[in-house]
This record gives C-alpha cells, sequence and structure tokens, in this order.
C-alpha cells in the first residue's frame, strides 16, 4: 500500500506526461490483446477463415512488436 501511496501521490504529480504514457501504453495492449481474442473467437466460430485470422493475427503481432520495441511518446 505504501508503494502504490507513493506513486500517486509523488511520481503521477511530478510526472504527469510519463504517467499518462504508460497509461496510454497498456491501454493500446489491452486493445491489442482483446483484438487477438476476438480474431480466435471469430475463427473458432467460423465467422472467418483460417488464412484471414493469421493475416489478422499477423497484423496484431507486429503492432505487439512496435509498442515493445519503441519507447512511448512523451
Amino acid at each position: 500500500m505504501k508503494a502504490e501511496e507513493y506513486m500517486i501521490t509523488n511520481i503521477e504529480e511530478m510526472f504527469p506526461e510519463v504517467s499518462k504514457a504508460i497509461q496510454f501504453r497498456r491501454a493500446q495492449y489491452y486493445l491489442l490483446v482483446h483484438e487477438y481474442s476476438a480474431v480466435e473467437k471469430m475463427l473458432k466460430h467460423g465467422q472467418i477463415e483460417d488464412k484471414e485470422a493469421d493475416e489478422m493475427k499477423t497484423e496484431i503481432d507486429s503492432k505487439m512488436y512496435y509498442l515493445s520495441m519503441n519507447t512511448p511518446d512523451i
């Protein structure tokens, strides 16, 4: 609990742009994970073909790779 309080009171107040960039990055990653899951569900239910699902997954994977390899814009 102390670490969380310290983060909220000091880091977020002193570096709001860093905090916003981190939150934005986490949201992007969450949305990509959700999108990947949606592609899997569509494939499972026969709504899309294997080839189309593979193309979508490849695109999502490249976006995830970009997020992990590049620094956030601050």
